[in-house]
């Protein structure tokens, strides 16, 4: 080591070649100066102070900031792989008409009669946010009702397999429930299966990501929203029942409103009163838009 005096801006390092490979990018200048007790043939290394401190901090810092970037990039490559499945399970499923879908039912087949409702469930994103869904479907199944649980992607092919039962001769009220990305797929449902000539009975979407309009085969619709944004409107030729129902307790939220005991209860009520009547739609009857207790009253639209 040269200058060592503490006036001098520049410090000069004598460094062994090997040894100063050997120390890789993570050397510190304390390593350097180590290097420097080889008798092999050297090289003569001129470096300011400062910078040899600012090179040593930035090598530092670099595994970390690669560790980083390596983590996002493999969340990155996670969820576009997810989403890309379920993109394809969505196609898929949408170009395979009466395609049949394995759906989670615990009911007898004496249940399921041609005169009984069926009520068919859907979860939202990942199959992970929407467990009030399969809590609601057993709570149906408990009071004798036809219930069944899938996720939103799948919608189009359990769509596809109502139509070949109703064909069939199955008549029984048809009931659509979705939370999130599956009340989306719901409102999408009952107007495909209005296209196809089958009646929905009642369609309930909790707190959806989107607004939508009412088909003219739906006879009743209860929206359970936290949003303004994702209110339900008529639809053409829709003449039922709509009401859009604002939860305002602000312990209520869109990833948990599915699973509120409260609501759950309501729309038990609302099926059993549905009885095993055919859907049909009432005439003239206007859009209700009320709130949940603890709201504040508001008008009719």
């Amino acid at each position: 080591m040269q200058g060592a005096g503490s006036h001098w801006p520049w410090r000069t390092l004598t460094v062994a070649t090997r040894s100063l490979s050997s120390c890789g990018k993570s050397a510190t200048v304390s390593q350097l100066r180590a290097s420097t007790r080889f008798s092999k043939p050297f090289m003569i290394v001129t470096i300011r102070k400062s910078d040899l401190m600012r090179l040593d901090l930035r090598w530092r810092r670099i595994p970390t900031m690669t560790r980083l970037r390596y983590s996002m990039a493999l969340i990155c490559a996670g969820l576009t792989i997810f989403f890309a499945s379920s993109l394809l399970l969505n196609n898929g499923a949408q170009a395979k008409p009466g395609t049949a879908v394995a759906l989670r039912s615990t009911n007898s087949p004496a249940r399921l009669q041609s005169s009984a409702a069926h009520a068919y469930l859907f979860r939202g994103l990942l199959n992970v946010f929407s467990l009030g869904m399969d809590s609601l479907a057993a709570q149906l199944q408990a009071a004798g009702v036809a219930a069944v649980v899938a996720n939103h992607t799948q919608w189009r092919s359990v769509a596809d397999d109502i139509i070949v039962r109703y064909r069939a001769g199955q008549r029984g009220p048809i009931i659509l429930v979705g939370h999130s990305l599956g009340a989306d797929a719901v409102m999408s449902m009952a107007e495909y299966l209005g296209q196809m000539g089958v009646p929905v009975a009642l369609v309930v979407p909790f707190d959806g990501t989107s607004s939508h309009l009412a088909s003219a085969n739906v006879g009743r619709v209860l929206n359970l929203y936290k949003s303004e944004s994702v209110r339900i409107g008529r639809g053409p030729g829709f003449r039922g029942e709509l009401t859009n129902y604002y939860v305002r307790d602000v312990n209520v939220t869109h990833f948990n409103i599915d699973k509120d005991a409260a609501l759950h209860s309501m729309v038990i009520r609302k099926i059993r009163a549905i009885g095993s009547a055919v859907a049909r739609p009432r005439r003239n009857q206007g859009p209700s838009n009320l709130v949940s207790p603890a709201a504040q009253p508001s008008t009719n639209s």
